[in-house]
């Protein structure tokens, strides 16, 4: 049987709610715009943040063209489908997987 959970009066059974996907930010762009406004990326998301999403609304994003990525699934997910972040200490992450990689 399905648990449903209710916030602010809704219930939605768990057999329609979308599986999350946890990630961690390896790039960002420079800024979004939500409605008629800019934001800048730092606002919302940084390098090294881990963040969850909607696993259906992510792009697989192909790296047999980017010999600089390390092997993995990596996915690009508009600011708008994140559903939280966590975000860590300041830390290059870019720098700690490619020291990882030539180890």
């Amino acid at each position: 049987m399905d648990t449903e959970k209710e916030t602010d009066g809704f219930s939605i059974p768990d057999k329609y709610r979308e599986p999350e996907a946890v990630g961690v930010i390896i790039c960002a762009g420079d800024g979004v715009v939500l409605g008629n406004q800019w934001f800048p990326m730092e606002k919302f998301v940084r390098v090294g943040d881990i963040v969850r999403y909607g696993e259906h609304s992510a792009e697989k994003y192909e790296t047999k063209d980017d010999p600089d990525l390390p092997d993995g699934d990596y996915f690009i997910v508009r600011v708008q489908d994140l559903r939280g972040v966590k975000r860590l200490k300041p830390r290059n992450f870019i720098d700690m997987t490619i020291e990882e990689k030539d180890a």
